[in-house]
Parts: structure tokens; C-alpha cells; sequence
């Protein structure tokens, strides 16, 4: 919501809030490609998940300076893309196991 000011024109507000969901069009392509390719979209969210954990406990460290507090925030972010990429995963072998059956 911080895209919107009353001080701003209404394009320019529309524009950054667009601007501002750019990760959920990028999530939204990465959720499509998973779909059709269970095993490829599953070990992207899971990378994303693991690429993001250092970066997240370090910016949320820097900012409360509290290593327990971090992991909380790293947890709630992270671990459900692993778990994501995990279920397509099980997912993709499941179907191979059912399609050599």
C-alpha cells in the first residue's frame, strides 16, 4: 500500500503499485511452469526457498539484531517454498511410478 499517496497523480500510483507486484507475476509464471513441469517448477521453488534464507536472516538480523526472531521471519518465508517445491516433487514421481505401473 505504500505505493499509493495522495500527493501522487493516479497513474503514477498505479504504476508503482504494478510495479510493486512484479514478484507475484514472477511467482504466478513459476506456479504455470510448475503445473506443466512438476519436477523443473518443483526444484525452482525450492532453490528460491533455499537462495532466500541467508538473504532474508541477514537482512531481518540487521534490522532487529535478534537471531531467534530471524529465524521466525526466514521460517514463515522460506519454508513453504521448499514445502511447495517438495509436494511437486513427490508429485512429478509419483505420476512416473503410476505411469510404469
Amino acid at each position: 500500500m505504500d505505493a499509493f499517496s495522495p500527493e501522487l497523480p493516479l497513474w503514477e500510483q498505479i504504476t508503482g503499485f504494478l510495479i510493486h507486484l512484479i514478484p507475484s507475476y514472477i511467482l504466478i509464471g513459476l506456479l504455470i511452469l510448475a503445473w506443466k513441469k512438476e519436477l523443473i517448477g518443483g526444484l525452482l521453488f525450492m532453490i528460491i526457498g533455499l537462495v532466500f534464507t541467508p538473504i532474508i536472516y541477514n537482512h531481518n538480523y540487521a534490522m532487529n539484531h535478534s537471531m531467534a526472531l530471524s529465524l521466525w521471519i526466514v521460517a514463515g518465508i522460506t519454508i513453504p517454498f521448499v514445502l511447495v517445491g517438495l509436494l511437486f516433487i513427490l508429485s512429478y514421481f509419483k505420476k512416473k511410478r503410476q505411469a510404469h505401473s
